[in-house]
């Protein structure tokens, strides 16, 4: 997948520069959208969509013509326009931002609900209003790996890069998980932050998060081993800003698996396994800007705690 990435930052004759904005929102003000991230961070899709208009809810980034092209031919002009901008280092506006925030917003809701082209296409959005939004790249690679995986079914003996074209469009996971390490690579300097979230997890529910700042390591800053979508039982950690930027997030399984060896007082091996759903939860979010609150959310998007940062 990378050579396709490589194939098509060679075309326009791009190298993938990331943004001086990226991650970051402005500070944040007066908040029209409260109602809708209210009920969004409590996990409530269905009330958060009720509070957005119908111009935000069902916004698309294909025109009808658009919309009726082939998917490459759909999504060429577009990742064109994406790619100069992110090229550009354009800096996003306060108000580009938001949207951008909002549209992530609706792309999550999207996700939780098993419907990837529509955060896909919601992602797009989010990317248009901000080309370097760390976290929608990092989300639409994890859409492009479903989208991918499911297009490569029976495709037999053709070519996958074929396949991929005529299916999925002119996006890929590579690309975007190359622009996603860019913009910690080169917009990011060595001393970028990140804020370790730690608590007790039992059976489901989560006490004592405690939360620490330190110059983020050097696992934390790799971006292209995370497009792998989560579990189905998993939970996720989710670091804001104040603005609602989502800063990062890291997701963790329901049940931790310890397994021993040993030899018995008769010279034979043993092997214990032992599943727990009671342990210690330890996880490093990037902070490219001030974070001011951790939240963790079981499987199902419910918000079980929220950690304000002092």
């Amino acid at each position: 997948m990378r050579t396709r990435a490589a194939a098509r930052f060679a075309v326009l004759g791009l190298a993938c520069v990331a943004l001086p904005h990226a991650d970051a929102g402005p500070e944040a003000t007066a908040d029209p959208d409260a109602a809708f991230f209210a009920a969004f961070e409590a996990g409530d899709r269905a009330v958060a969509l009720e509070q957005l208009g119908p111009a935000v809810r069902d916004a698309s980034p294909y025109d009808a013509k658009t919309e009726a092209l082939p998917p490459y031919a759909r999504d060429q002009a577009l990742y064109f326009r994406l790619l100069e901008r992110f090229e550009a280092k354009e800096v996003a506006s306060a108000a580009a931002h938001r949207e951008a925030v909002r549209h992530a917003a609706v792309a999550s809701i999207a996700w939780r609900e098993g419907d990837v082209e529509r955060a896909r296409r919601k992602l797009l959005l989010a990317l248009g209003s901000d080309p370097a939004d760390r976290m929608s790249h990092l989300h639409l690679a994890r859409c492009y790996v479903a989208l991918e995986t499911e297009a490569l079914k029976g495709a037999g003996e053709r070519h996958p890069g074929e396949v991929l074209i005529e299916k999925v469009g002119f996006g890929s996971a590579d690309l975007h998980l190359e622009m996603a390490q860019r913009i910690v690579d080169e917009r990011h300097p060595p001393a970028l932050q990140a804020v370790t979230a730690t608590f007790r997890f039992d059976a489901g529910a989560v006490r004592d998060v405690q939360t620490s700042r330190a110059r983020a390591s050097a696992n934390a800053r790799i971006q292209r081993s995370r497009a792998v979508a989560p579990g189905a039982r998993d939970l996720c950690v989710v670091l804001l800003a104040a603005d609602r930027t989502r800063l990062d997030e890291a997701w963790f399984a329901p049940v931790r698996t310890l397994h021993q060896d040993g030899v018995g007082p008769d010279g034979q091996p043993w092997h214990e396994r032992r599943d727990e759903t009671s342990f210690d939860v330890s996880v490093e979010l990037l902070a490219p800007v001030a974070a001011t609150r951790v939240l963790v959310y079981d499987a199902t998007g419910t918000r079980l705690a929220e950690h304000a940062i002092r």
